[in-house]
């Protein structure tokens, strides 16, 4: 059986039971490995990808993007988490990274600074290069690996992603237009609650069944 490698963020987890990379995987038959990374940002995606090609050596990965204004940058941890190291949002082999997110960063580091980080950086026009910037190294890691790639994003409409100074990347991107909000807004799919802007596991096979699935397969 071929082997998928899926990479995304916790919509792309087990932690509110199967989702996307489950059902996608099962449409087109390919054996699951998943690398998710709950509440990280795109650049936390690199090294995933990087080690993923060269440990499971899938004949087809499929990446789905996270918020752009997810920011990620080194951090020191002193503990490893204790889950598989493959579904961790915040460390990964020997690195520890923090994801700069547009609030709460006061409380997750006990520091004032969400106020000059929404004005400042979240807000800022490298933002939307740094996108660009990711994805180009993530396709490139694929085409080292020479292995098949389909990019596809949860929040922003990926065609919206691009900056004008990279639309020469369109034609070398194998990417779905549209995005998985729009999608369940669409299909009139719940969050799980209220407060928790996630679906359960059949708003995610309702959503790879009519419209993830076969767009992928269009793709390859």
């Amino acid at each position: 059986m071929k082997k998928l490698l899926t990479i995304g963020d916790s919509h792309s987890s087990t932690v509110w039971g199967e989702s996307w990379p489950d059902f996608l995987a099962s449409d087109i038959n390919y054996e699951l490995f998943r690398a998710s990374s709950p509440g990280a940002g795109n650049a936390f995606y690199i090294e995933k990808l990087h080690e993923g090609l060269k440990e499971f050596k899938p004949d087809l990965v499929v990446i789905q993007l996270t918020e752009p204004i997810r920011v990620v940058t080194g951090y020191v941890q002193s503990e490893q988490e204790s889950f598989n190291e493959y579904d961790s949002g915040c460390s990964f082999k020997d690195l520890a990274c923090y994801t700069w997110n547009a609030h709460n960063n006061n409380d997750n580091l006990n520091v004032n600074i969400d106020e000059f980080w929404f004005k400042q950086v979240v807000t800022s026009k490298w933002i939307d290069y740094k996108v660009m910037q990711d994805v180009f190294t993530l396709s490139q890691l694929c085409i080292k690996f020479n292995t098949p790639v389909v990019f596809w994003s949860w929040n922003v409409p990926f065609q919206n992603l691009f900056v004008n100074s990279y639309d020469w990347l369109k034609k070398d991107l194998n990417y779905v237009e549209d995005c998985g909000e729009s999608i369940m807004r669409k299909f009139k799919q719940p969050f799980l609650s209220p407060t928790n802007y996630h679906y359960g596991p059949s708003s995610h096979k309702l959503m790879c069944t009519k419209w993830l699935s076969s767009q992928i397969l269009k793709k390859l």
